[in-house]
């Protein structure tokens, strides 16, 4: 393929034969696109990649948008190009972008991805006049992912499961064991998603996860594994690579998403990904200890500087402290599934009356015959650490909503993770299932750090809450460093003040005096509040004297399980 004239201004041309041959057994064709006229000129090959009805159907751009699938609604290149935000400047000004596409008119016949990359050059008034790229087939679409592997294709992404992830990782580790081959696993995540969602919403989100894969998905080799892992992460299996490859891949993987803005419907977005990876080591490993190292080398790169990469490094210390959490993790996954996730309610009462006012629903696992019991604490913090507290914070509520559906007089509240505030499949599940009666009755409790650290998530989580008449507490208030000026901004209807500052008011001075300055702001605003770890007369006294509206803890009662057998 050949161009002729300034600037690409003229049709495609012949193109050597080693050429066209070169681009063949990369499966990839050439194209000009004349926007004033919509006619579309293909290179000599892209009968043999494309065939000859899809060839005669792509004459214009129209009719090939026709059979485009973009990702999750996402422009395809042409239609990009129509919507440029900037302006070229005569060397063309590039663009890239990655679809699904239908290779003729019946619905059965094949369906492809495509990564379209290219330039357009600009006429006098500096706006798109014609196109000159490449189509490059990276892979065929099944036509029934979950007939063919079993429900294991993520819908969004068409890149394979979690689950299915992890089957392929203990195949591999067996295959591995006498070879002594290297590999590592890779864990990518999308940076700032949720800041995404607030700023442009789920669909733009969707989009954007979409169009980051197909842009790793260029990159991966042919014996590698790209898997969506999560909500903004993606995980990539790496066979035969030394530490050194490692790290250029990823490097690699960081630069390609960075370098060229992602194609949305509200136009180019920029975008980054930050990457952990953990090589595995010559003696046994397990699937679930490799994610947990590419976890926590994720989240080290996170901390260092977003759009970086960090490789595992191991640690005695640490590596006790992993097992100990994966011991925990597994008994939360055995427990979920095995509907032995319960709450326990504790009473939120009066300060003065002492007449129970709500019940705080918590979080307990019931030990399996041969398991030990955990601390709460350890459960939450190594649910939240492992990437679990958005199945467990799901399945809570619904034996949350469950219980008020039962007993319509019962009023609760209900702890929200970090994770959960921005986590669709929970909005989804809350706008489902609380409905206006259960939602008068229901107090959701956000952690302090999330209205300090992802404020603009915390108000539209408080928005969904109240269009379905709940109440939002932020809880243990005072720990961290929200200021009143947040939460008169975040319109929340309840404080819970943290129970190291009440547990000593009665010895100290300091103590006492910022608890009831606390409970003064909150009633200038007209924000409820409620003392935790109350446990004697004493204390409850002074923080009626004070004006605190609500106790909890020892003195009032604590959490006591709740019969859930029938809410399954």
């Amino acid at each position: 393929m050949s161009c002729n004239g300034e600037n690409g201004s003229a049709g495609l041309g012949p193109a050597p034969s080693d050429i066209i041959g070169f681009m063949s057994a990369l499966e990839c064709v050439g194209y000009r696109w004349d926007i004033a006229t919509d006619e579309i000129l293909w290179s000599e090959n892209a009968t043999k990649i494309l065939g000859g009805e899809a060839v005669r159907l792509f004459s214009t751009g129209r009719v090939f948008d026709e059979y485009c699938r973009a990702a999750a609604g996402a422009a395809t290149g042409r239609k990009s190009l129509l919507h440029a935000p900037f302006r070229e400047v005569g060397d063309g000004a590039p663009y890239d972008s990655s679809y699904q596409l239908q290779l003729g008119s019946s619905p059965e016949g094949r369906l492809i991805w495509v990564v379209d990359n290219g330039r357009w050059f600009g006429g006098p008034d500096g706006r798109p006049s014609h196109a000159l790229g490449t189509l490059h087939v990276i892979g065929e679409v099944p036509k029934s992912t979950h007939a063919l592997h079993g429900g294991h294709i993520d819908p969004l992404t068409g890149l394979v499961t979690r689950s299915r992830l992890m089957d392929i990782l203990s195949d591999h580790i067996k295959a591995v064991e006498t070879t002594h081959t290297n590999w590592a696993l890779i864990l990518i995540g999308i940076d700032y998603l949720g800041r995404m969602n607030d700023s442009f919403g789920f669909e733009i989100a969707d989009q954007t996860i979409g169009q980051v894969a197909a842009r790793l998905r260029t990159r991966v080799r042919g014996s590698d594994v790209l898997a969506r892992f999560s909500g903004n992460k993606f995980a990539l299996l790496a066979r035969g690579i030394d530490p050194q490859t490692l790290l250029d891949l990823c490097e690699a993987l960081i630069a390609h998403v960075r370098d060229t803005p992602v194609d949305t419907s509200a136009g180019p977005i920029p975008v980054s990904v930050t990457i952990g990876a953990a090589v595995a080591p010559l003696r046994a490993i397990t699937g679930a200890h490799m994610v947990a190292r590419a976890q926590e080398a994720h989240e080290r790169a996170k901390k260092r500087e977003r759009g970086s990469v960090h490789i595992y490094e191991r640690d005695a210390v640490r590596d006790g402290r992993r097992r100990t959490n994966l011991k925990i993790a597994e008994d939360i996954v055995k427990a979920l599934n095995e509907k032995r996730v319960t709450i326990a309610l504790q009473p939120v009462a009066n300060a003065q009356s002492r007449a129970v006012v709500f019940y705080e629903a918590l979080a307990r696992i019931s030990p399996g015959p041969n398991d030990n019991p955990h601390e709460t604490g350890s459960i939450i913090a190594t649910a939240e650490a492992l990437g679990l507290m958005g199945v467990l914070d799901r399945r809570v509520l619904r034996l949350v909503v469950a219980a008020m559906r039962e007993a319509p007089d019962l009023h609760l509240s209900v702890n929200v993770s970090p994770s959960s505030i921005a986590d669709r499949e929970w909005m989804r599940l809350f706008a489902a299932e609380v409905t206006p009666d259960v939602g008068a009755r229901l107090v959701l409790e956000l952690t302090e750090s999330v209205a300090v650290h992802d404020l603009n998530a915390a108000r539209t989580f408080v928005e969904l809450a109240r269009s379905t008449g709940a109440k939002v507490a932020i809880d243990d208030f005072g720990a961290g460093s929200t200021s009143f000026r947040n939460l008169r901004s975040l319109g929340v209807d309840m404080v819970k003040i943290d129970g190291s500052f009440i547990m000593h008011m009665a010895q100290s001075a300091d103590d006492r005096a910022f608890v009831e300055a606390l409970i003064q702001l909150a009633r200038q605003l007209g924000i409820t509040t409620v003392a935790e770890w109350v446990q004697d007369e004493d204390t409850a006294g002074m923080l009626t004297a004070a004006g605190c509206d609500l106790i909890q803890g020892a003195l009032t009662g604590l959490a006591k399980p709740m019969a859930v057998s029938t809410f399954w």
